[in-house]
């Protein structure tokens, strides 16, 4: 078991299958001639999805890992590939559990203990992937979350 934001996730009984019809659209992939208004807004309406209550300092943090990693969405990849992240994992398991979708929490704190939830499910998957797809995919992701872990590390 996992304490994150004060809730109490078991994503070991969790059947990731059940994420297919939760997971939300990524149909702007399909027009590359996307200008960078365009995915900053991809990315504060996926940051407002995960963490509708984070403060202001955390969502600051989460654009500028974005920006520092290179990464414009962690759900999708270069080639507008859906990923599903641990971010997409745990906000089913959260809305399954308590009916909302805030996983970041509303504290600095609460954000750090759901980014080291995620990479430890990352690190220690219920069914690890052979496929080279979703591995990149996962490194990236983690890519990410340790870099938003430096950022938070800093302002906590």
């Amino acid at each position: 078991m996992k304490i994150v934001n004060n809730n109490i996730f078991n994503y070991t009984n969790f059947n990731p299958g059940d994420i297919v019809d939760n997971k939300k659209s990524n149909n702007f992939t399909q027009n590359k001639s996307l200008d960078k208004s365009s995915y900053k807004k991809i990315q504060n309406d996926t940051l407002n999805i995960v963490g509708p209550n984070a403060p202001k300092s955390v969502k600051d943090a989460w654009i500028k890992s974005l920006e520092e990693t290179g990464i414009y969405d962690l759900d999708v990849d270069e080639n507008g590939q859906d990923h599903i992240t641990q971010m997409d994992i745990l906000r089913v398991i959260m809305e399954e559990q308590t009916g909302g979708y805030d996983i970041l929490g509303n504290s600095v704190e609460s954000t750090i203990k759901s980014i080291n939830l995620a990479l430890n499910m990352l690190k220690n998957p219920i069914t690890p992937t052979t496929d080279p797809q979703i591995i990149k995919g996962q490194e990236k992701e983690k890519e990410f979350y340790e870099r938003l872990l430096k950022n938070l590390n800093k302002i906590s």
